[in-house]
């Protein structure tokens, strides 16, 4: 099977020996669509998958669903709810909301007071964040109606559009899906152990583990967004409960499923299945085996900027070391280079 890759300049998967072909577009974003719209109108019939890998492009393709390439590998139901759904998170919490979906009460606000009468209204803390962030970014902890003017200003200043949830307390937690036509296939639960950068980043370290209350939770996720493909979800497992409560939904894959082998999770068969429309495999369903996974380079590269040095022994073990991409040496080569240039920083 043929793996071609388009994208923009420095992108990491330009170094995998598992890609033949790569097509680097620069520019701005809308001339990095139309150069994908133009390759697809003439090749798309060569692909049995297109999947788009990151916010950008599932937004890019949200933002041109008139157009018949992006509706042939928008990974979603292609209607206008679930389009506002993908595009801006409140949109999504009420869709999910109406599907039966566990989430956390929130709204799109506009000022200090807006978040104030929220606060007011489902308790302090709550959470502030970016309607259209990624990878955690701008996401502020507001404790108390005190802090809720300057904590507006400051985002405010970065961020076009704001929402607030309610504060869930629990251990943050993330579910990568594989979807047919809404119906889940295979999925990897786990939690976050440490993040980089920052408290609200993407996970730096995970421990996968089996997780009450997802499964019950991924059909009504998938139907309601007639979801084909890879799917991330970010959720709290509620201490007071012990359920599952989501909190975000990303419409591409994740970096961490490549775990899924040592999880128990068949991803593998999942996704044959998904391509070839067969029926009655035997692919595993959900996590069956715990283990904590530093993530390459970010953990080691989060140990040297906040100079923490203690979990730097976990990286010596077998299975740590045997965890690391040996069977892509140039994109191990690139992360250690992303390792080494933050070491001499910091020397």
């Amino acid at each position: 099977m043929r793996v071609d890759v388009i994208c923009r300049p420095g992108c990491l998967v330009t170094k995998s020996r598992f890609v033949d072909r790569r097509l680097i577009v620069d520019g701005p974003a809308d001339a990095y669509f139309d150069a994908v719209g133009e390759f697809l109108a003439a090749h798309r019939h060569q692909y049995v998958w297109v999947v788009p890998v990151t916010d950008t492009d599932v937004r890019g393709l949200a933002h041109r669903i008139d157009e018949l390439w992006a509706s042939l590998v928008f990974p979603a139901r292609r209607t206008r709810e679930v389009i506002e759904a993908v595009l801006e998170k409140p949109a999504m919490d009420r869709l999910l909301r109406r599907a039966g979906v566990a989430l956390p009460e929130s709204a799109a606000i506009a000022t200090a007071w807006e978040l104030i009468d929220f606060g007011d209204a489902v308790g302090w803390p709550v959470m502030l964040k970016p309607v259209d962030g990624v990878g955690g970014g701008g996401v502020t902890r507001v404790r108390g109606a005190e802090q809720a003017v300057a904590a507006m200003a400051a985002l405010g200043s970065s961020y076009p559009a704001l929402m607030v949830q309610a504060f869930v307390p629990g251990p943050v937690a993330s579910c990568q899906v594989v979807y047919d036509h809404g119906e889940p296939l295979a999925w990897a639960t786990s939690f976050k152990t440490r993040t980089w950068p920052g408290p609200y980043g993407p996970s730096s370290a995970v421990t996968f583990a089996p997780m009450p209350g997802v499964a019950e939770q991924l059909p009504l996720i998938g139907h309601a967004l007639g979801f084909h493909g890879a799917l991330t979800l970010d959720m709290i497992v509620d201490e007071r409960t012990g359920q599952p409560v989501v909190i975000e939904v990303n419409a591409r894959p994740a970096g961490i499923m490549d775990r899924g082998r040592r999880a128990g999770v068949d991803f593998a068969g999942a996704l044959r299945q998904l391509l070839l429309g067969a029926r009655g495999s035997t692919h595993t369903r959900g996590t069956r085996r715990s283990f904590t996974a530093g993530l390459y380079p970010q953990d080691l590269v989060r140990c040297v900027e906040e100079r923490e040095l203690a979990p730097l022994r976990d990286w010596f073990g077998a299975a740590t070391l045997a965890d690391l991409p040996w069977s892509d040496p140039r994109v191990f080569l690139s992360n250690t280079r992303f390792l080494l240039s933050h070491l001499v920083r910091r020397a």
